[in-house]
């Protein structure tokens, strides 16, 4: 069993730094023996360091672990059978200095690990995989900001991962949706960031954790969001607004524009490329985005195409109609950047959602309308879909969502709705009217 010596790192009450410094020596001059050395003139060195490894470990495991070591030498169906165990941790091992090497690990190394502790092993490990382009840098950023403000804050931080119940987690995600008025969305990614916290743990380290993706939290009271768009009057101003010179010529008013005729996100719209439309059938094929990453080379972070869109899987992937305006938009765009590596360039480059939405909210301030995000374009979308009688699964497919559930979050009910009776009065007289009375 080869232990990794930089997870031992915990010093308890009755173990000193020298003891910790000592086996680890040991465990270390053991390892490199056995990689090093495989010439019969090593075995004997081997014994006697196996046989102060086991010395040391043993007195130190007798301080903290009050369960007995068995060695067990038993006939069973599939021969004689020979094994040490113990429980409370419950294990069994090959050989006693196996057993050993598992509690001091248990004890002493990452298996007595906190939530803590083990988040920022997991934080190291999801920075590299930013740095790879596996994650994107605002999704490591909203798990840390998640991190810092709900979970470090709480008692169950500061607990031992081995030692976390179901019940345990569930009870800190009611606790902190009350404490936090949450809204359904904040509480999954909060469940979301435990989830990879004890998957890590699990996968990467090999320890017996619950299964936090188990826990269902449907059922937790969350704070109903009333979600925000623009009026069908504010975005017909703003439509104006944008058609002004000033603002055609600009790369950034165009893009949104686009946006606007469309249920798309604007990562979407700043991957296009022109093989992506079909202007003969007037389509629009939808199957990238533009994410910030990090980039190793230039160390900095910056804006990139990937091949899938936000779900990464292929029910994002979705062929749109265009409207005239949309036409006219990308016609436009066709005379003055036709072989471009994107359909929408500044200075040879993508667009960045941060200027376009810097952008937008000039416009606003223009056009004398309250600033929303470019995302609010995709809400007005989704919601005139749905509030126009278009098809459920339908408006699921045109917009890439993988879920009925999501494309209904999206659905922001109208005023005028809001007035209709949703039954008409004859059907409704006809259920309930006492006849006669």
């Amino acid at each position: 069993m080869v232990v990794d010596n930089s997870l031992i790192c915990v010093t308890k009450k009755g173990y000193t730094q020298t003891d910790v410094t000592e086996i680890n020596d040991l465990m270390s001059s053991l390892n490199t023996i056995k990689i090093e050395c495989g010439s019969s003139q090593s075995e004997g060195v081997i014994i006697m360091l196996q046989d102060k490894l086991e010395e040391k470990l043993e007195q130190k495991i007798k301080e903290v672990h009050k369960n007995k070591l068995f060695h067990c030498n038993i006939n069973g169906l599939n021969g004689r059978q020979d094994y040490w165990k113990t429980t409370n941790p419950n294990k069994k091992c090959h050989s006693k200095l196996e057993l050993l090497q598992y509690l001091y690990n248990y004890y002493y190394g990452i298996h007595s690990f906190t939530i803590a502790q083990m988040y920022e092993k997991w934080y190291q490990a999801a920075e590299n995989d930013m740095k790879k382009g596996i994650l994107s840098v605002n999704t490591l950023k909203k798990y840390k900001s998640d991190y810092k403000r709900y979970v470090e804050t709480h008692p169950i931080s500061q607990k031992k991962m081995l030692d976390v119940k179901g019940s345990e987690l569930f009870h800190f995600y009611k606790e902190v949706a009350a404490e936090y008025n949450m809204a359904r969305t904040t509480l999954n990614n909060v469940k979301t960031l435990m989830n990879l916290l004890f998957d890590y743990a699990m996968q990467e380290h090999d320890m017996q954790v619950i299964s936090a993706r188990g826990i269902d939290t449907k059922k937790i009271i969350c704070r109903e969001i009333s979600h925000t768009r623009y009026t069908d009057e504010e975005r017909n101003t703003l439509l104006q607004t944008a058609l002004q010179p000033k603002y055609w010529e600009n790369v950034n008013v165009r893009a949104y524009l686009l946006d606007t005729q469309l249920n798309t996100r604007i990562g979407e719209i700043q991957a296009l490329s022109w093989s992506d439309v079909d202007f003969e059938n007037k389509t629009i094929y939808i199957h990238q985005e533009v994410i910030r990453t990090y980039d190793k080379e230039l160390g900095k972070t910056v804006y990139m195409r990937v091949p899938h869109t936000k779900s990464k899987k292929s029910e994002g992937n979705r062929l749109l109609p265009l409207t005239d305006f949309a036409l006219k938009i990308l016609k436009y765009e066709r005379t003055i950047n036709p072989f471009g590596e994107y359909i929408f360039m500044y200075n040879g480059h993508c667009l960045t959602s941060n200027i376009i939405n810097r952008t937008l909210k000039r416009m606003c301030e223009d056009a004398g309308i309250r600033y929303l995000s470019t995302h609010k374009a995709r809400f007005w979308a989704i919601s005139a879909l749905i509030n126009n009688g278009v098809d459920r699964a339908k408006v699921q497919q045109s917009s890439g969502h993988t879920t009925a559930e999501m494309t209904e979050y999206y659905r922001v009910i109208s005023e005028q709705e809001e007035k209709k009776l949703a039954v008409d009065r004859e059907t409704w007289n006809n259920i309930f009217n006492i006849k006669n009375a």
